[in-house]
């Protein structure tokens, strides 16, 4: 799995179209239009598959005190 990453016509700036989807899927999508909002200049743009590519999806920031400890994990 990953998510679909567009580039920002205005910036230049990579942004996540907010589709998680496998490359098999990915491959078989019909060539629609969608809406993704970009947060670098604000503004929805308008994308095709075409116009997309697959980028495997990265942990997102999490502060370590927020991830439990072993000790505490009861099972």
């Amino acid at each position: 799995m990953g998510v679909l990453i567009i580039k920002c016509p205005v910036s230049g700036k990579d942004i996540s179209t907010g589709v998680e989807i496998g490359a098999d899927s990915f491959a078989r999508m019909p060539n629609l239009v969608s809406y993704a909002h970009c947060s670098h200049c604000m503004t929805d743009h308008a994308w095709r598959p075409l116009d997309a590519r697959l980028v495997a999806q990265r942990l997102q920031h999490v502060q370590l005190d927020q991830i439990p400890r072993a000790r505490d994990v009861r099972l």
